[in-house]
């Protein structure tokens, strides 16, 4: 997606690419840059309390609970059982899925990412993403494929110099505002929702998040 771009304007606080975006491009039809969903969400998240900005965050959605929010048909992604695959599962074999998986999905689920869960009590440790794929720059690292997933994300996570151990993820008591709170602090694209059991149960991804902004603020 092409966006016509108008001398530059600045995004705050972008997160790294994630969701679907756009490409803004000059008057010579150049691309300049990339917007995301991402981007998106994070400037509106740093600039909410502007008084120019009275109508973007929906004071109603703010304190609402995601098990509030399910119900409403507001975030219905939270009472969706997610994809997942087990921490066992070899890498290629949960890549395979997630692609069958986006394949036959309807145009609004989110198949870009996968939770993986324990595989004896299947609790939510990790995630995997197709983002993850850009970290074999080589084609030997094509091998870390057929290794298991946990091993996979321990390889990828250590090549970002991230947490190998972080799990990010919120339950159906959190508001709509904790939600959107933690998916900007922690630059990610989705949050799995847990049950008490820390079983994911549902998905919440900045698509959705900016769909209900959009849907409460009309």
């Amino acid at each position: 997606c092409l966006v016509g771009g108008g001398g530059g304007g600045g995004g705050g606080g972008g997160s790294g690419g994630g969701g679907a975006g756009g490409s803004p491009v000059n008057a010579a039809n150049e691309v300049i840059g990339v917007l995301t969903q991402s981007d998106v969400l994070a400037f509106l998240w740093k600039n909410k309390q502007r008084p120019d900005q009275p109508h973007a965050w929906p004071q109603a959605l703010m304190g609402r609970t995601l098990r509030e929010l399910g119900e409403s048909g507001v975030l219905p992604s939270v009472a969706t059982r997610p994809c997942t695959v087990k921490n066992t599962d070899t890498t290629f074999a949960a890549y395979a899925m997630l692609h069958s998986a986006a394949s036959g999905a309807a145009a609004e689920r989110d198949h870009r990412g996968v939770g993986v869960v324990d595989a004896d009590t299947g609790a939510l440790v990790g995630n995997l993403s197709a983002c993850d794929l850009k970290f074999l720059k080589d084609p030997t690292s094509s091998i870390a494929l057929m290794q298991s997933v946990t091993k996979f994300i321990h390889h990828v996570r250590t090549a970002e110099m991230a947490d190998v151990d972080l799990v990010i993820a919120i339950k159906l008591k959190n508001t709509f505002r904790e939600c959107v709170s933690r998916i900007v602090e922690h630059r990610v694209h989705r949050l799995f929702v847990l049950d008490d059991n820390l079983k994911p149960i549902g998905v919440v991804t900045t698509t959705d998040v900016l769909r209900a902004m959009l849907a409460e603020s009309q």
